[in-house]
Parts: structure tokens; sequence; C-alpha cells
């Protein structure tokens, strides 16, 4: 609980005070890890959708964990 209240401050989604902010209330609309989340609703782009979306669960090369690896050969 600690290291993620610690994270959420660090990122600005909680106040020094455990209260949540206003780009924590942006970031809590985002279906991504805190660290996407803070790094979208602070700069909303194409690019920056791009790279959570890449960045997000799983290994776009190989598929979702539960598919087997895509041969790419």
């Amino acid at each position: 609980m600690r290291a993620g209240r610690e994270l959420l401050t660090v990122l600005g989604a909680l106040d020094q005070a455990g209260t949540i902010t206003p780009l924590g209330r942006r970031m809590l609309a985002l279906p991504v890890h805190p660290r996407l989340a803070a790094m979208l609703a602070a700069e909303p782009s194409a690019l920056g959708c791009a790279i959570a979306a890449l960045l997000d669960e799983r290994d776009v090369l190989r598929g979702a964990p539960d598919e087997l690896p895509s041969d790419l050969a």
C-alpha cells in the first residue's frame, strides 16, 4: 500500500495529504497502468496513445499471454 501511494504521489495523482488530484481523476478514467495513465492524462496525443497501447499488458509481437506465440519467421 505504501509503495502504491508513493507512486501515485510521485505521478501527481495524489497530493501530499493523500487526496486525489485533478490529474488523478483523469488518470482514473484510463484503463492502463498508472505510469501510462499519468503520461496520457498529462499530455494526451496520438503518439502517447500509440505508446501506451504498445506497452500495455502484452507483447505485441507474441500476442496475448493465453495465445500461442506468433511465428514471425
